[in-house]
């Protein structure tokens, strides 16, 4: 079968079952809980109060009179919750819906979407693999990665990481053909999506692609620039809300980040917010910083002397999960190409390859109840009830944990087999090849 059928049969039968799916579960189109406060920004932008839409505190008490007004106006009461953290221009697409429709035609809108967007994602991870697995397996595999928990969630709370997730591949791979106008776009439109997408400018920067990041960092200029031209007030109010929103520590059952993690040790009741959508206080800012920046630096040290192309780009996928002090359960879908890389790195069917993939597994179901039962029978069988708060944490960072101790076995593997490079040497290299085409390139315009 060629690869062009190969990804469209995968791209089809992901798309029907993950819209099968969503009407079989009923999933509750009347409130998304993520794609609310989009929905109400939009219409306050509509009536011209673009001035209450950073008019609610992030995770606060403090909710904007005219929002709450709408809201319950719009919404027929149900609370949006949480406050609009984007910028004002990923309104735009909004507009369209928030002129001529209503909300629940809103999210049916966006949920096909995010089905479509999904399925294009999971296709381009799966097809690869087609050719080692058959088609029987691959499908088997990509019907396990529409019912994994991070694409369930994501349609269920009518995220938009999956136009995040469907953006950053392509970045990655123009950034490799050394382009200049498709990664600045695809940059901008990332910032539009996630306020924290710059993270992966760290791609071309490991690969030695300086072009393309200096082209992807005008793209960040550029589309701040504009936001700032057409709606300077709400802009302004979008850094304040923003700057206030990257200080703030949840503890909640779904926050998989490091930060999350070490905060959860060092606070003796930090049990009283596992499913409480408030800020935790006595937050170990030092102990966070050093453990973060220590993890990243290794890391992305050990993808950089790699020979692997793939291992600098799970890398710069993996980073979010380090670096952000809020790493939602739903955002996994960016590792995904990691875990199914993952899946299938361990050959055989030895005890020790079975309990790899058992444990690839468990992190793609990380919420379900089987997944919980079983570890719970491990971790907590016997665990009074005041040693629970020191043993949780640990689960709740089972993502994590398989994240660092694969890229810690990655990189001793590469180390045992002689191939990683000296970074000051792959370093050398990467700036004498800057300066030969520099050089080319003068010589070029002399020639002229």
């Amino acid at each position: 079968m060629k690869k062009a059928t190969e990804f469209r049969w995968l791209f089809f039968a992901a798309a029907i079952f993950l819209l099968y799916n969503s009407y079989r579960k009923g999933i509750d189109l009347s409130h998304p809980v993520d794609l609310a406060p989009t929905w109400i920004s939009g219409r306050l932008l509509v009536e011209g109060m673009a001035d209450h839409i950073y008019g609610n505190s992030a995770y606060g008490q403090t909710r904007d009179p005219e929002w709450v007004k709408l809201e319950n106006k719009e919404m027929g009461g149900q609370s949006a919750e949480t406050a609009y953290v984007y910028l004002p221009l990923y309104l735009t697409a909004v507009l369209p819906f928030a002129l001529f429709t209503s909300f629940k035609a809103f999210s049916i809108a966006f949920l096909i979407l995010n089905a479509l967007l999904l399925s294009l994602f999971l296709a381009t991870i799966v097809r690869p693999f087609m050719r080692r697995l058959g088609a029987t397996t691959g499908l088997v595999v990509l019907m396990l990665l529409c019912l994994s928990d991070s694409i369930q969630e994501c349609l269920r709370l009518g995220q938009n990481i999956a136009v995040l997730a469907v953006l950053v591949l392509p970045f990655f791979r123009a950034c490799m053909r050394k382009g200049r106008i498709a990664p600045a776009l695809l940059m901008a439109g990332m910032v539009l999506i996630k306020p924290w997408a710059p993270i992966f400018v760290i791609y071309p920067i490991l690969n030695g692609r300086w072009k393309s990041a200096l082209w992807s960092c005008l793209g960040i200029i550029t589309i701040i620039g504009l936001n700032f031209t057409i709606l300077p007030g709400p802009t302004i109010d979008y850094f304040r809300l923003a700057s206030s929103h990257s200080g703030i520590s949840i503890l909640t059952f779904n926050n998989l980040s490091v930060d999350a993690f070490l905060h959860k040790l060092v606070l003796g009741n930090w049990m009283e917010y596992y499913t409480r959508f408030v800020p935790a206080p006595h937050h170990p800012d030092l102990l966070s910083h050093v453990a973060r920046g220590v993890l990243s630096a290794l890391i992305l040290l050990s993808a950089y002397s790699s020979p692997s192309g793939g291992q600098r780009r799970r890398a710069a996928l993996a980073l979010p999960l380090l670096f952000l002090n809020i790493f939602w359960a739903h955002y996994l879908i960016l590792l995904l190409p990691l875990l199914v890389f993952l899946f299938f790195r361990k050959p055989g069917n030895s005890p020790a390859g079975l309990l790899w993939r058992a444990l690839v597994l468990s992190v793609l179901f990380f919420d379900s109840t089987l997944v919980k039962e079983v570890y719970y029978l491990i971790l907590l069988k016997g665990v009074s009830l005041a040693n629970l708060r020191w043993v949780l944490p640990f689960y709740n960072f089972l993502p994590g944990t398989l994240v660092l101790i694969a890229f810690g076995l990655l990189g001793y593997g590469s180390y045992k087999r002689g191939l990683l490079q000296s970074p000051w040497r792959r370093l050398l290299s990467q700036a004498t090849e800057i300066l030969g085409e520099f050089r080319l390139s003068s010589s070029r315009g002399n020639d002229r």
